[in-house]
């Protein structure tokens, strides 16, 4: 993880070969699960348009959130990737509602037009975020 860390086509190398062998490798090895791994940003993501690193905890699968500010793993993975990135490091869909409501605390939204639009995303998911 930690050559996935430094990015570029090093980094995606490293975290397409780990993806790639997990299962036969290293399934058994606690090390490499993403509470092992969580303060290590190797995790392609998206955030307010900007391609970056995040750690496994700060990626969100559903693009909805990045309208809120939080990272989403990057569009241009491969559909594999993605499934192997959220099989393996149990990336969530959707941040939790204690991050949420800190959010909407500390940064509401500074307009009428972008707050219709974060509560519309927060609407579209409230089922899944009353179970979290």
């Amino acid at each position: 993880m930690d050559i996935a860390a430094k990015g570029g086509s090093q980094g995606t190398v490293a975290l397409s070969y780990f993806l790639d062998n997990y299962w036969e490798n290293y399934m058994d090895w606690k090390e490499y699960t993403s509470y092992a791994c969580k303060n290590i940003a190797f995790i392609p993501a998206v955030q307010r348009g900007e391609r970056k690193l995040v750690k496994p905890v700060n990626a969100f699968l559903i693009p909805d959130w990045e309208l809120l500010g939080f990272p989403i793993l990057d569009p241009t993975l491969g559909e594999d990737v993605v499934d192997d990135v959220v099989d393996i490091l149990g990336i969530e869909g959707h941040p939790p509602t204690s991050q949420l409501v800190n959010l909407l605390e500390t940064s509401p939204p500074s307009t009428e037009s972008q707050a219709c639009n974060w509560f519309r995303v927060l609407s579209s998911h409230i089922q899944g975020l009353c179970h979290t």
